[in-house]
């Protein structure tokens, strides 16, 4: 081989170096950028909007879900986080939370911002009392300091004997139980004017029938699987129309469980 072919090829090895260089080194530097820098590195998280211990759960599942991935890009990076799962993953872990929003702040920041929930009723069970949201699930305890400022709807369990045990997390009622306790507190004081709900209570959480206690002190039996509406109806007919004045002084209560019939007694 003369040295003037040698020379080309050298020539030309140096020129394919030179140009595959050229197009590596952008893509060493971004990878540099993005894997050993703290720029994309998430080193700050920041929540909005939740209680203090609240908080605190959101940071240990944060913390957990960061810490758990084991392959070569890590769960830590801004750029590779995977935004929804997290948001599930709190929503679904973390019982006062509704709703939760991850934003990612360059450099280095994560912002969740928590929205929880609102408690609907008080459940009372086992001489405990715990928060309730709209689908009958039990997603917090209630301290007994707080019940003199509670507002809320007591809901009493009085299977007493059941020893299932009531847990943070655990749907006690169905949804469309809560729906129908919901739609008759809202229309109650509406179409009945006579008396008022003194206490709501169910015979035990597997029942389809809820009672209330009046400040009259009789009580009332509701079916869940009718209308609130139509029962209020029959209620405030049999109230006015069927029950006499004397009869009322010693009610103990009005049945309407049964549909097109309703029952009473008097002592």
């Amino acid at each position: 081989m003369s040295s003037d072919n040698f020379a080309e090829k050298i020539k030309s090895f140096l020129i394919r170096l030179f140009y595959l260089s050229v197009i590596i080194f952008p893509f060493a530097v971004i990878g540099y950028f993005i894997f050993s820098t703290d720029y994309f590195r998430i080193t700050n998280v920041t929540v909005i909007d939740a209680r203090p211990h609240v908080e605190a759960q959101v940071r240990e599942k944060i913390d957990q879900f960061l810490a758990s991935e084991k392959f070569i890009i890590p769960r830590a990076n801004l750029l590779f986080l995977q935004k929804n799962k997290m948001e599930d993953k709190l929503e679904e872990e973390i019982y006062p939370i509704y709703a939760v929003k991850i934003q990612k702040k360059i450099p280095g920041v994560l912002k969740i911002i928590v929205q929880e929930k609102k408690p609907v009723a008080i459940f009372f069970s086992h001489s405990q009392y715990f928060y309730m949201d709209h689908k009958g699930l039990i997603f917090e305890k209630m301290s007994i300091d707080n019940l003199p400022q509670s507002s809320l709807s007591i809901i009493k369990n009085l299977e007493e004997n059941n020893q299932i045990e009531i847990k943070i997390g655990s749907r006690v009622v169905s949804e469309r139980f809560m729906d129908f306790i919901l739609e008759l507190m809202e229309k109650f004081p509406k179409q009945i004017t006579d008396f008022l709900i003194a206490e709501i209570s169910i015979p035990s959480v597997a029942s389809q029938e809820v009672h209330i206690k009046t400040n009259k002190n009789f009580s009332v039996y509701f079916d869940i699987t009718r209308t609130p509406e139509s029962q209020l109806i029959a209620l405030q007919k049999v109230w006015q129309e069927i029950i006499k004045e004397e009869e009322k002084e010693k009610l103990e209560y009005i049945d309407l469980r049964i549909d097109h019939k309703v029952y009473y007694k008097s002592s």
